[in-house]
């Protein structure tokens, strides 16, 4: 019982200090002014098919990243970060575009620690191919 309580209070404590729920959020990226022609793509639309993308090349903790301009992230796949001369910038890619579990859940040790995760599916691009966006 009394392992139970501590369990709980410090979800309740996590909670309160923001750090219970992890979330993603696209606007933290600072990512500057968008292109002039903003894609504007329906990803749901587009998984199972060969797909080009185009937004703003960054790094996460779960590898390299493209944020679209609606906001939208897509993984690639196999690549853990963006080469130095394309991180931040905006950047092309073409593969094909699906819709899995890349990300772990987050989980809960018997300690009551959090390992950090992402509940649902993310888009994945796979067999990808990149290039600086002209």
């Amino acid at each position: 019982m009394l392992r139970l309580i501590q369990w709980s209070f410090r979800i309740v404590l996590l909670a309160i200090a923001g750090l219970a729920m992890p979330t993603f959020d696209a606007a933290a990226l600072s990512v500057s002014a968008p292109p002039e022609n903003p894609q504007q793509i329906d990803l749901a639309h587009e998984v199972g098919r060969q797909t080009t993308v185009r937004g703003v090349a960054r790094d996460s903790k779960a590898g390299a990243i493209i944020v679209l301009a609606q906001g939208e992230v897509i993984y690639i796949d196999g690549l853990s970060e963006w080469p130095a001369e394309l991180h931040g910038k905006q950047v092309s890619a073409h593969g094909l575009l699906k819709r899995r579990k890349y990300i772990p859940d987050p989980t809960i040790g018997p300690d009551g620690g959090i390992a950090q995760g992402a509940k649902g599916l993310q888009f994945v691009l796979t067999r990808a191919r990149w290039q600086l966006a002209r």
